[in-house]
């Protein structure tokens, strides 16, 4: 930039320079006569040069210098002999010399102040890129904060994550690619960085009936742009199952095209642990309100019905629905509702259980009486959040108190009579064997018979006069006490038998209230009660013994009868001369007859003659023989079928060991024969399916490694293509026969939900299109637009086997059909086309496991035989049936009917 300044300053010295050498070149070389264009192209070099370093101005001037100096040489050459005229000459270069002071003078006042400019720009750009290299500078030194903040809080995150037991997750959609945490890994069951990044992995681990369900969740939060929530399960590499609790978020382009998801999993085990006991405490506690004696209510804060029992509602009157609310209300005793609410309030803030009497009307008018309590419901702050309580029916008691009270009515109305007659009972009570004595209203004795005094172990007539507490302080408190003032108080009659701590003694006392004080009967108990306390100790331990023996003999009795009765093999009890003594159920469903038919008559009397030989010599065996024998024997059941059966009889004995009956258990294990002959058949085919593919299998790999073929000639690649067809086919006979057994097992159950018949039907063609394209046959469907209640996978892989077999067996050009219809609340569906038909004999094997028409379809269509009995397992499990209708030369139709409405109770028969 200096250089620069430098140069343009001297600019204009340098164009002077330039501009006079060029005069003096011009003048020698008019002297010498060798003017030459030279002095031209130099004139044009220094016009430039003067522009290009300061300006248009100083360009302009150099070139009206050059071109006066031109036209003057032009105008006066040398190599004429005619002198120009001096004046001329003289003019031209005045001309000349004045334009080069002009010239020289413009430049170095341009020069000043483009070096001032230059300058000034110099200073601005320096302090320009000083605040800028400082801005810089704090840019880093913040962003170099910010990435070690970063990388502070990721690591507080990961430990918070361990801690929790938490992972990360990340799914870049575009690749594909997978990144989990170590905590992710750690709870999939992996060990650290042992994950390989692919979906195939994760899917792997999901829970089958899990993986619908999160798929969806993911695929509904994508679609509309929320944070999915999904709990399922994972199955680690042991085999154990643990619970997790995924959330996610998708990220998206421009385009608004998720591109990227990103979330977190977290390990539920222990709370879904929670669950199952919170659920099994609820089921429990809903169990012992059902079964609970006393009527059971929950309200809230305010008194609002939220729940009661079946007792609660029976002892009330009023139903379930109706108590809800406010409704209970309605069914309390006009009369009692203030008193409740009143002590219900008072109750609650002076945080005590309630507990009162009351009385319910139900709406025909009957009147309950109860015991309520109940107790409130607080929250961590101590508010009130609602009440539990009970109420118990009380009102035979109380019918109970009220014929009490009237007796007592009675009995004290008796002894204001007796007082009348006071001195003729003096001499009574004196002889009377009880104690006696009279207190009045400030509990002086007033009277004491002899009785009392020898009880009490003091002289009755030191007693008179004196107060019964200051006699007998140790009195106070005890029972007793209170049994004389409340008599005082009430006016009430009372008795009681009770101990006596301070004399360790028992009494009864009769307590009687009187206008002047209290009569009192009493006598000493100890004795009989000891007596009484030993009888009722004995008898308490006879009655437990005998209640507990009684018991146990009742429950062996019962275990036994219902081990007998519900027993699915037959059971029978004949004694030595042929005399039936018990059967059980099932040998009354066996022979179609009840038991009162057998029981008590002889075997010759209820079979035919020669049955009861049978029966009669296989049980005499058993008898000589003294152990059990056992058998296999072929029964006829009372419906004519023949079943085959595993008959054990056996000798019971008496205490001498003599053999007095014989007890035959017969059960019937035709399903198990009939089993053990379909699995050596199933062995049979299984291994031919077997065989087959790898007989072909075997002989291409030996063809091929002898070096018999080469690899990579037409045929070798042709012996390679058996071997693959051969292993396709394995494939398929092994997955059909897996999906099958899981069908027949149960393990796979149906996930029954709404779907519509018609989509079905078109996505079912769309699968097998390209099928029938390659075997160039035509698909017509007829879709039916109706809502099922089923599996919907599962119907399309019924649809697309059905399909794909009419392709199979459709000559090229022809048309297979898929059509439905609605009939009555089902729906039938055909899948029909123009094969070489089926036999009549064929129409049901064909459903049968490995049954095929030809032997050759196996080679041919490449089946495994097991599509339509996957068919038939599905369709019987939506409770329904399929059928095939053929006929031989043009063609077939394979026929399901399933219920529209599916239920898992249901048992809708659509056979025709």
């Amino acid at each position: 930039m200096l250089t620069l300044s430098c140069n343009r300053s001297l600019s204009p010295w340098i164009g002077g320079i330039a501009i006079a050498g060029l005069i003096l070149l011009i003048e020698g070389l008019r002297c010498f006569g060798s003017f030459t264009a030279i002095p031209f192209l130099f004139i044009v070099v220094v016009i430039a040069l003067s522009s290009s370093l300061n300006g248009i101005k100083a360009g302009l001037i150099s070139a009206a210098i050059g071109i006066s100096y031109l036209l003057y040489v032009f105008f006066f050459p040398f190599d004429v002999d005619v002198v120009p005229n001096s004046f001329l000459q003289v003019v031209l270069e005045i001309l000349t010399i004045v334009l080069l002071v002009i010239f020289q003078g413009h430049k170095k006042q341009s020069g000043d102040r483009m070096t001032e400019t230059l300058r000034q720009t110099c200073d601005r750009l320096y302090s320009k890129v000083d605040r800028r290299t400082h801005q810089l500078d704090q840019a880093n030194t913040s962003l170099r904060e910010q990435i070690r903040d970063r990388e502070i809080s990721e690591a507080r995150l990961l430990l918070a994550l361990e801690a929790s037991n938490m992972g990360i997750w990340d799914w870049d959609m575009i690749t594909g690619q997978i990144t989990w945490s170590s905590g992710h890994e750690q709870l999939f069951g992996l060990a650290p960085n042992t994950f390989d990044g692919r979906y195939e992995t994760f899917d792997d681990r999901l829970h089958p009936d899990d993986r619908s369900t999160l798929n969806q969740a993911v695929e509904k939060a994508i679609r509309d742009r929320t944070t999915y929530h999904c709990e399922y399960r994972v199955i680690w590499q042991n085999g154990s199952l643990h619970w997790i609790a995924g959330k996610g978020k998708a990220f998206y382009n421009e385009a608004g095209q998720a591109v990227r998801m990103t979330g977190t999993i977290m390990d539920i085990d222990e709370r879904k642990q929670m669950e199952i006991v919170l659920q099994r405490s609820q089921q429990r506690y809903q169990t012992l309100t059902e079964a609970s004696p006393v009527g059971i209510f929950h309200t809230d804060a305010i008194g609002n019905c939220l729940y009661v029992n079946d007792r609660w509602s029976e002892i009330a009157g009023v139903s379930i629905s109706d108590a809800i609310g406010e409704g209970w209300v309605s069914a309390l005793y006009a009369s009692d509702r203030q008193r409740i609410f009143e002590e219900w309030y008072r109750s609650a803030q002076e945080n005590r259980p309630f507990q009162q009497n009351y009385r319910f009307q139900s709406p025909d008018g009957k009147i309950t009486w109860v015991y309520g309590q109940a107790v409130a419901e607080r929250n961590p702050l101590g508010e009130i959040v609602g009440y539990v309580g009970t109420i118990t029916d009380i009102t035979e008691l109380k019918a109970t108190e009220t014929q009490l009270r009237f007796a007592l009515q009675r009995e004290q109305f008796a002894y204001l009579e007796a007082q009348t007659a006071r001195q003729q009972v003096t001499s009574i009570l004196e002889s009377v064997t009880d104690g006696f004595v009279a207190l009045d209203a400030n509990w002086h004795y007033t009277y004491v018979n002899s009785k009392a005094g020898e009880i009490l172990g003091r002289r009755p007539e030191d007693l008179i006069g004196k107060q019964i507490w200051e006699e007998f302080p140790e009195g106070v408190g005890q029972k007793f006490y209170h049994a004389y003032q409340r008599s005082m108080l009430e006016q009430i009659v009372v008795q009681l038998e009770e101990y006596y701590p301070p004399w360790d003694r028992w009494f009864e006392n009769r307590i009687y209230p009187s206008a002047d004080g209290l009569v009192i009967f009493f006598q000493d108990m100890t004795e009989r009660k000891q007596i009484e306390l030993d009888l009722q100790r004995s008898y308490a331990l006879l009655e437990a013994r005998v209640a507990e023996r009684t018991k146990a003999l009742r429950e062996s009795q019962a275990l036994l009868e219902a081990v007998i009765q519900n027993n699915p093999a037959v059971i029978y009890l004949v004694d030595t001369e042929g005399k039936i003594l018990l059967v059980n159920q099932q040998h009354d469903r066996v022979f179609n007859r009840s038991q009162e038919d057998f029981i008590g008559k002889t075997i010759d009397e209820v079979f035919p003659a020669e049955l009861a030989t049978i029966f009669n010599g296989r049980n005499q065996a058993v008898l000589e023989a003294g152990h059990a024998i056992e058998s296999e024997e072929k029964v006829l059941y009372a419906d004519g079928a023949i079943h085959t059966a595993l008959s054990v009889r056996f000798p019971i004995f008496d205490e001498q060991g003599t053999p007095q009956m014989v007890c035959g258990i017969c059960t019937d294990i035709t399903e198990r024969a009939e089993i053990a002959r379909l699995k050596d058949e199933f062995v049979s085919v299984v291994s031919h399916e077997l065989r087959t593919p790898l007989t072909s299998i075997h002989g291409a790999l030996d063809l091929l490694s002898e070096g018999l073929i080469d690899p990579a000639s037409e045929s070798g690649q042709r012996t390679i293509e058996i071997a693959a067809e051969g292993a396709d086919r394995l494939v398929r006979l092994v997955n059909d026969i897996l999906d099958l057994e899981r069908l027949a097992s149960g393990k796979i159950s149906l996930s029954i939900q709404p779907c519509d018949l018609a989509s079905l039907m078109n996505d079912a063609i769309a699968q097998i299109q390209v099928m029938a394209n390659q075997a160039e046959v035509l698909l017509s469907v007829f879709p039916l637009s109706i809502e099922l209640h089923a599996d919907r996978d599962r119907l399309l892989q019924v649809l697309t086997n059905l399909l794909s077999n009419a392709i199979k067996f459709s000559p090229m050009g022809e048309r297979v059909s898929l059509t439905a219809q609605v009939e009555d609340q089902s729906v039938i569906v055909r899948v029909c086309d123009r094969g070489r038909g089926i036999a009549p004999d064929q129409l049901e094997k064909i459903f049968d496991r490995f049954h095929q028409v030809d032997a050759s379809d196996a080679r041919q269509k490449g089946g495994t035989g097991l599509g339509l009995a996957i068919c038939r397992s599905i369709i019987e499990q939506h409770r329904g049936k399929i059928w095939a209708e053929s006929t031989i030369g043009i063609g077939s139709c394979f026929v399901f009917q399933i219920p529209i409405h599916f239920l898992q109770n249901d048992e809708t028969d659509f056979s025709d």
